[in-house]
């Protein structure tokens, strides 16, 4: 996984300024690389009708503000930013860790 000073030097100018905001790009990009190297099929297409509804309200809450983010500051289509929510997450899903 790639450092936040190393994230810092591949975004350059347009790094944002806290820690914190470069960790949570740096991971959603993981998340959605990992979908896309997957082929998409670890999280189903539609996952907020029976992944999102099974979580606590909390973890839903979150995920649901981290996918809309992803979908209006990023530009992803919903399915996509919801499955990356989900992937960056960690959440079990199948009986295994993603």
């Amino acid at each position: 996984m790639l450092s936040i000073q190393r994230c810092r030097a591949i975004l350059g100018a347009d790094a944002p300024e806290s820690d914190q905001d470069v960790e949570q790009l740096r991971d959603q990009l993981y998340a959605i690389a990992s979908i896309w190297v997957d082929g998409g099929t670890r999280i189903p297409a539609s996952p907020s009708a029976g992944i999102l509804a099974s979580l606590s309200e909390d973890a839903r809450a979150e995920i649901e503000e981290r996918a809309a983010l992803m979908e209006f500051d990023g530009g992803l289509a919903r399915s996509l930013a919801e499955r990356a929510a989900l992937s960056a997450f960690k959440v079990k899903i199948g009986g295994r860790i993603h």
